[in-house]
């Protein structure tokens, strides 16, 4: 039987140009994003323990996937979670 595998969530992320967003929404947004980056890693530990026998037991671990190209937003890689 081959090792388990660890449980990974691959989570897409766009940007807007950072200039293109008015100074005071950038706090709000990071406050957003750190409840939902909160809010996806507590639904991934849920589904992997569900479903344990399919995975090993390292903790869930976020995939961020974007292009992040230059003058976008990197709010999202900010974020630390533990």
């Amino acid at each position: 039987m081959p090792p388990a595998l660890p449980f990974v969530l691959a989570v897409g992320v766009t940007g807007h140009r950072k200039d293109a967003l008015p100074a005071d929404s950038l706090l709000t947004l990071h406050d957003r994003l750190a409840t939902v980056l909160k809010a996806l890693t507590e639904q991934a530990a849920a589904v992997r323990e569900a479903n344990q026998s399919f995975f090993s037991d390292a903790p869930p671990r976020l995939l961020f996937v974007s292009p992040l190209a230059d003058g976008r937003t990197r709010s999202p890689r900010r974020l630390r979670f533990g």
